[in-house]
């Protein structure tokens, strides 16, 4: 008898593709952007397209649905994104390789706008492309933000130049089958022969939102800088790519080369206008720069006039009370001086008085003594006996 069997899993919505090849680093950086997503039904498929295992430690994210593939040599980008895609069981598929970057909402934007309808199959938003360096300790820093990648579909002028990244992209998973997977013969351009074949299929949405970061450095880590657009190889990878969709080169698709020539030197004559704008600008500036210039120039001068006359009254205010100190430090001393003349004039007078109320002592005690004595005579029997007879004397003297 068979085991029962429980409920199967119900299937994200999404499946993220990752691909990655010894940058444990970069990695982190692109699954911390997936953990910040506001969408949440999601899985990841992480391709380790390398021979040297991830550790577990380097995809462990919280709140993430991680599962690791190893499709094993021989290896390649498009290798890589066939196994991550069959391996998915999302409805929907989406891409982002382990140096760029979704912003928050890019999920949501994209099942947002896929969702409840029939009439297209893919979708895709805006992308803008940061210019990276290498930094101390071996990461990476932004050195620059550059041009936005924002173009309408057009599955005709797609066939000469690949205007949507992957990482913008999201389509059903069953649209992918019926593509056909990516041709592993292509180890350069890769996406955009899948994009071709994925035109031919479905009209591509177009979302004119920047959702995503696209990522380039300026060393050996990056396919844009070891195989350049004009570069030997890329011109191989191209090539290959026309003789493949050849068939594809109908009139229509000759007008649409010739719209994109025309729309490239509109655009050019455009940025040269601009060009020629922001410079006439720039020299407007610069001249009402140089008046300004010159404005504070004088009025720095002027300034400066003031400062020195300040500064010159201030040293003469310094001066004139320097010598009001000195006036004042002589006045004290004087005044000291006085005072010490003045004391001692003090004690000189103190010591009179003293000598003055002795005298005065001495009289009143002298007087009191003679009016003692005279209080005696008067009171004396031979005072009151003679006293008629002087005043006789007296008087007849005076006859």
């Amino acid at each position: 008898m068979e085991a029962p069997q429980g409920p199967r899993p119900v299937p994200p919505a999404v499946s993220v593709i990752v691909r990655t090849k010894d940058r444990p680093g970069l990695l982190r950086e692109a699954l911390a952007s997936l953990a910040s997503q506001t969408f949440r039904d999601f899985e990841v498929v992480v391709v380790n397209d390398s021979d040297v295992p991830l550790e577990s430690a380097g995809t462990a994210v919280d709140g993430l649905r991680v599962r690791v593939v190893s499709p094993g040599p021989p290896h390649g980008r498009a290798r890589a994104a066939n196994f991550g895609a069959e391996a998915a069981a999302g409805k929907w598929i989406a891409y982002l390789d382990d140096d760029d970057l979704f912003l928050s909402d890019h999920l949501e934007t994209l099942v947002g706008v896929l969702e409840g309808q029939a009439h297209f199959h893919a979708a895709f938003t805006s992308a803008l492309l940061v210019r990276q360096v290498h930094a101390e300790g071996g990461e990476y820093r932004e050195a620059s933000r550059g041009a936005v990648f924002d173009y309408a579909f057009d599955p005709e002028r797609l066939l000469f130049s690949n205007t949507i990244p992957l990482l913008c992209l999201m389509h059903r998973r069953s649209t992918f089958l019926e593509a056909g997977r990516f041709d592993e013969s292509f180890d350069l351009y890769e996406d955009w022969d899948f994009l071709i074949r994925l035109s031919r299929l479905t009209r591509f949405e177009r979302i004119r939102k920047v959702t995503a970061l696209y990522r380039t450095r300026d060393d050996t880590t990056n396919a844009t800088s070891v195989s350049p657009w004009r570069g030997e190889v890329s011109e191989l990878a191209r090539e290959k790519l026309f003789r493949k969709h050849w068939s594809l080169h109908t009139p229509r698709a000759e007008m649409a080369l010739l719209n994109l020539h025309e729309d490239e030197i509109d655009a050019s004559s455009r940025r040269e206008t601009g060009v020629r704008e922001a410079l006439g600008n720039s020299e407007r500036e610069l001249e009402a720069g140089r008046r300004s210039l010159a404005e504070k120039d004088l009025l720095l001068a002027e300034r400066g006039r003031r400062l020195a006359d300040a500064e010159s009254a201030l040293s003469r205010e310094r001066d004139e009370r320097a010598a009001d100190r000195d006036r004042a430090r002589l006045e004290l001393e004087r005044m000291e001086a006085e005072r010490g003349e003045l004391s001692a004039a003090l004690d000189r007078t103190r010591g009179e008085r003293d000598r003055t109320q002795d005298e005065r002592d001495r009289i009143r005690e002298e007087r009191d003594r003679l009016d003692a004595i005279v209080t005696q005579m008067t009171n004396s029997l031979a005072w009151r006996l003679f006293t008629p007879w002087w005043t006789l004397r007296a008087f007849l003297e005076r006859k």
